[in-house]
């Protein structure tokens, strides 16, 4: 006849076994095993951000003060897509009296089809005065031709109005030229944060 089995294993002498000793675990290792998983999660966090973004160092005063020269930032591509009102980006263009394509960083200010001027130095899009936050106080917009955008263009205006070369003088801007919006500051560090 089978006996029953206890549910745990007996000692020699029929009582149940002593529960093994705990180690105890040093303060040290703990905080070197914590140590550990926050770099581990720091670099996954730069992995994926970086897959998804590219890099990109602010190289002139053209966005002052919203971006200085030295910041470095995480871009988005955009290849194919359309910009938005408002958005900060890189595109290339031809460079005046140069054989040469260089980047150039700027705020995407009329989209298609809208129409651009400026009223005693203030932005004006489709007849409505556009408040800009981001500029330096007694910042004005001049020498801005009243523009209509044409089909698959947007109109660039850099922040640093009086230090910049953007749509007033290349021109709308073909979309295709576009290739990243400006997404995350990562340096200087007092800074970090979304664009």
């Amino acid at each position: 006849m089978p006996v029953d089995q206890p549910p745990f294993n007996l000692a020699d002498d029929g009582s149940p076994p002593a529960e093994p000793a705990r180690v105890p675990v040093s303060r040290r290792r703990k905080v070197l095993v914590a140590a550990a998983s926050v770099v581990a999660l720091i670099v996954a966090a730069f992995m994926i951000l970086g897959a998804a973004f590219d890099g990109y160092r602010i190289p002139t005063e053209s966005m002052s003060p919203t971006l200085e020269p030295g910041d470095r930032l995480l871009a988005r591509t955009i290849a194919g897509e359309d910009a938005s009102w408002g958005e900060v980006v890189i595109f290339q263009m031809p460079n005046p009296g140069e054989a040469f394509e260089v980047e150039r960083v700027s705020r995407v200010l009329a989209l298609e089809g809208d129409r651009i001027a400026t009223e005693d130095g203030r932005l004006v899009v489709n007849g409505r005065r556009v408040i800009e936050p981001y500029l330096a106080e007694g910042t004005r917009t001049d020498n801005l031709t009243p523009t209509t955008v044409p089909d698959g263009h947007v109109f660039v205006l850099s922040d640093n109005r009086g230090n910049a070369q953007d749509s007033r003088v290349l021109g709308p801007i073909p979309v295709e030229n576009i290739y990243a919006r400006m997404s995350i500051r990562w340096w200087p560090l007092a800074e970090v944060g979304a664009i």
